[in-house]
């Protein structure tokens, strides 16, 4: 719970005295530099789970996630610093700055994710295993970790650079979040060429990229995590599953795709290979209300299935969280310590309801044909407007004035925050400068909107004509 900033370190001087307490903690600043950012807002056209909805305008966007996510963090935290005050030292106020660095890191976790949800990573990671199979000279001159960066490009690294360099105030200090802050977004803890998903949760995908690193040693040497999670960062992420692995489900139905019925089903059979005390619960006390509604006339198969759904919600959501909360109660002491290599929800008396809820979303909901189609649209646009960036970025820096009119109009598309950035990673020469190159690009892919990346590829290939 460091309140120091970046900037702080970089001037020399001690954070606000009553960065714990006073008007406006550190912390609370935290959060609303994270909910006032152009990034943040830009969720609210990115997909969750269906790519491009427009017919039903209450389904879940990017933007709907993380606010649901940062609620539940908010509650969760309130629940500890409330009944469990002992986890935590007094000289942090926790009671007031727990609950609001849950909720900062709920709203942030998605925020480098690049358009078209995982789909969008794993066009950008297509794209760069492309090149390198067609040039293997591709990334000369790199490191492992610079070429994992690429390889393995990963929305949370993303999320890390916009906050820390991207989203430019007056410097190249980016949002200029409190190392508390930026510790417990932190959902993985090692560079790229260090992922190990057999020896540590924490270490399954990479959390920073190389251009970060100098941020992270700064978040390491005034927390004192090193390769370590922050222990807040368990409770979001636990949230981030409850909240997907519940309301990806309640999307489905609105839209058609699955029913109340069949998610009702599918936990019964789960329970009979198995019996499951929190499954029966929830399979109890959401049939119960079900019951009652269905009796009543007036309301339509619809309104019925919405309602039923409502209620699935509330006491599947409920189950889990207290469930999860318990779990870090119980582990509390392997979690400070960085022997906890788990996460709350395998480890919790609710696990095999999780598991199941998973399991349900990924056969019913992720292969559904509409959403595997538009998915594929998202990836043909992606690697589509990569293409046409590289080829534009490196002719633009290699003919300078001579560049193509197409590729100096191609270039200046980008935002003007991202080449700043860029050309100050090039003038400090600490990075290959086609490294740079590469990051200008994908930091313009990864900040771009669904529609925005559909529109610009369309005008882009319009123009090239």
């Amino acid at each position: 719970m460091s309140p120091v900033r970046m900037k702080d370190i970089a001037h020399d001087r001690a954070p606000l005295d009553n960065a714990y307490s006073g008007t406006r903690t550190a912390f609370e600043s935290d959060h609303d530099r994270i909910l006032f950012s152009t990034p943040f807002r830009r969720l609210i056209d990115k997909t969750q789970v269906f790519p491009l909805e427009k017919k039903y305008d209450t389904i879940r966007r990017r933007l709907t996630h993380s606010y649901e996510v940062s609620s539940l963090a908010r509650s969760f935290g309130n629940d500890l610093v409330f009944n469990s005050p002992e986890l935590f030292p007094e000289t942090i106020c926790p009671q007031r700055n727990i609950p609001v660095v849950l909720a900062t890191i709920g709203l942030v976790h998605d925020m480098g994710n690049p358009p078209f949800g995982h789909e969008g990573e794993s066009a950008i990671q297509y794209w760069f295993r492309c090149r390198v199979e067609k040039d293997p000279e591709f990334f000369k001159g790199f490191s492992e970790q610079q070429q994992q960066d690429f390889l393995k490009f990963e929305g949370n690294a993303q999320t890390v650079r916009i906050v820390s360099h991207l989203q430019v105030l007056n410097d190249l200090y980016g949002l200029n979040l409190s190392l508390g802050t930026l510790s417990a977004l932190l959902k993985y803890v090692v560079p790229s060429h260090k992922v190990d998903k057999k020896a540590d949760l924490a270490k399954g995908k990479f959390g920073y990229f190389a251009s970060e690193r100098a941020v992270i040693e700064q978040i390491e040497s005034y927390t004192q995590l090193i390769e370590q999670r922050n222990p807040l960062t368990y409770i979001m992420e636990a949230c981030d599953d409850i909240a997907y692995s519940v309301l990806d489900i309640e999307d489905a139905v609105k839209k058609g795709v699955v029913s109340y019925a069949d998610i009702i089903s599918y936990l019964k059979s789960a329970n009979e290979e198995k019996e499951d005390e929190y499954i029966s619960e929830v399979i109890n006390r959401t049939s119960k209300d079900y019951g009652n509604y269905s009796g009543i006339e007036e309301l339509s198969y619809h309104e019925l299935n919405d309602i039923a759904m409502v209620k699935f919600r509330v006491y599947a959501i409920n189950t889990l969280m207290q469930s999860a909360r318990q779990a870090f109660v119980d582990n509390y002491t392997a979690i400070l310590k960085g022997n906890f290599k788990q996460d709350l929800l395998k480890v919790c008396g609710a696990s095999r309801l999780s598991e199941v809820l998973k399991t349900f979303c990924f056969r019913h909901i992720y292969r559904n044909r509409d959403v595997l189609g538009l998915e594929l649209q998202g990836f043909n646009t992606i690697t589509g407007l990569l293409d046409i960036f590289w080829d534009a970025i490196n002719d633009c820096e290699d003919k300078r004035d001579l560049a193509s009119p197409y590729s100096k109009y191609v270039f200046e598309r980008i935002s003007e925050n991202y080449r700043r950035v860029f050309r100050h990673s090039v003038d400090l020469a600490e990075l290959p400068e086609s490294y740079c190159r590469m990051q200008l690009m994908t930091d313009m892919l990864a900040g771009m909107t669904d529609t925005y990346a559909v529109t610009t590829y369309e005008d882009l290939l319009k123009r090239k004509k």
